[in-house]
């Protein structure tokens, strides 16, 4: 006898423990009542935190690392819905891996800071996504300002970035800039979406990796001008200038790619996190539906302030 699945009789999906839970029910053809049969679940990431470690010499041992997860374990609240993804420089990358401890291993993952846009050849000193991967990493960051300000990367050289980051199955967090003057000209939209097509627009040759790993796309908002204080003067542009750029990113990606797509990728705020802005990070959270993470550097390679910024934000 066959089982007859009601799909329009799904329920109310409940969450307990970051865990997204979908009822569903069913009955044989020949009664009349429905049964629950089973939960469908899955691990959904709430928050995430991009802790880029650059070149600090806090982080630039083997001793500081080890140092560094004593204190971030003992300071760490676990929450499952929270995942911090640390970037060390590149010859730390599997010394960072194997140093994570298992009390918060499921927390983190790591990944390194750059890498080539070249799947392999003569490039003296630059790191393949292939070598990435082979350390036990498994994410990067592509397009990172100070990655475009001194090295020169490009919009063109962080889609083939792209390219080859997805190719290695490597989450991919794309940084998307707005300086100040392009921000006080009112061409935000216009700067947003030359970015997103030279990187990930539908021309470029990582469209049909982007479709086919929708999951490990993270698009990561970077005003650039926090540097000179902007946003921290005044934090509630910082909250709604933010929310249209999400909300324009998220719209794009829908035009682009899908609707799926878009409510399946991820979304991050990139200017440095730091305790001090707690506040204005779960404003953030609060009404930016669709945002869920942000950019550490300084705070990143401190594991108590790191600690205190990630117990404290919430989504």
């Amino acid at each position: 006898m066959s089982i007859i699945l009601d799909n329009g009789l799904v329920l109310n999906a409940i969450q307990s423990n970051n865990l997204d839970l979908e009822k569903v029910y069913a009955k044989y053809e020949s009664d009349t009542d429905w049964v629950l049969v089973f939960q469908k679940q899955a691990i959904r990431t709430k928050v995430k935190f991009i802790c880029n470690w650059k070149g600090a010499a806090t982080v630039g041992t083997k001793d500081s690392i080890t140092n560094f997860f004593t204190t971030l374990a003992t300071d760490l609240d676990y929450d499952g819905g929270k995942k911090l993804i640390i970037f060390p420089q590149p010859c730390f990358l599997k010394y960072t891996v194997d140093s994570i401890p298992a009390s918060i291993s499921s927390m983190c993952d790591v990944g390194c800071q750059w890498i080539s846009d070249h799947e392999k050849g003569a490039y003296t000193g630059q790191v393949s996504a292939l070598m990435v991967s082979s350390c036990g990493a498994n994410s990067v960051l592509i397009g990172e300002e100070e990655t475009r300000s001194n090295l020169g990367i490009t919009d063109s050289m962080c889609s083939d970035m792209v390219y080859e980051g997805l190719a290695s199955n490597l989450n991919v967090y794309i940084f998307i800039p707005e300086t100040q003057s392009e921000y006080e000209a009112g061409s935000t939209e216009t700067i947003i979406t030359s970015h997103l097509n030279a990187i990930i627009g539908l021309n470029t040759a990582g469209a049909s990796l982007v479709v086919n790993n929708i999951s490990k796309i993270n698009l990561v908002y970077q005003p650039q001008f926090d540097l000179a204080q902007y946003f921290v003067q005044k934090p509630g542009i910082a909250v709604s200038h933010t929310k249209e750029v999400v909300n324009y990113i998220y719209s794009w990606m829908g035009e682009q790619y899908g609707n799926d797509a878009a409510e399946n990728i991820s979304y991050l705020y990139g200017v440095a996190a730091a305790p001090s802005r707690i506040s204005m990070m779960n404003e953030m959270l609060g009404s930016i539906p669709s945002l869920n993470g942000f950019y550490a550097a300084g705070t990143a390679t401190s594991a108590s302030n790191l600690a205190t910024l990630v117990n404290g934000v919430t989504k």
